[in-house]
């Protein structure tokens, strides 16, 4: 993963892409609906896109295979779900250490 925020923010490259089937008529009405200006959208976008991980990336691009989709995206929910699991206890339980002869107990966050 790129870390954005290592990169220089004055950096502007002009890209180009080309739009499939009804895309134009799609991304103006999200220009409208939003408010913002393409090229602002497309930015957010782009940045939105290197901030996820390589294998959320390799399913965005169309990198894997139509029939694993499905399968790694359950993976990858399943992986979140567990890193969030972690973080809430981690803020929630706080283990205070007793004397060498009994076990950590387990205090609960005021």
């Amino acid at each position: 993963m790129i870390d954005l925020d290592a990169m220089p923010s004055k950096v502007r490259y002009n890209v180009q892409f080309n739009l499939r089937e009804n895309g134009e008529e799609a991304l103006q009405a999200l220009v409208e609906r939003t408010g913002m200006v393409r090229q602002e959208l497309a930015a957010r976008v782009f940045q939105w896109v290197l901030r996820q991980d390589d294998l959320l990336q390799a399913v965005i691009l169309g990198q894997i295979p139509d029939r694993y989709v499905e399968e790694v995206l359950d993976l990858i929910k399943q992986a979140h779900r567990r890193e969030e699991t972690q973080d809430s206890v981690g803020e929630v339980l706080e283990i205070e250490e007793e004397p060498a002869q009994s076990a950590p107990r387990r205090r609960q966050r005021k």
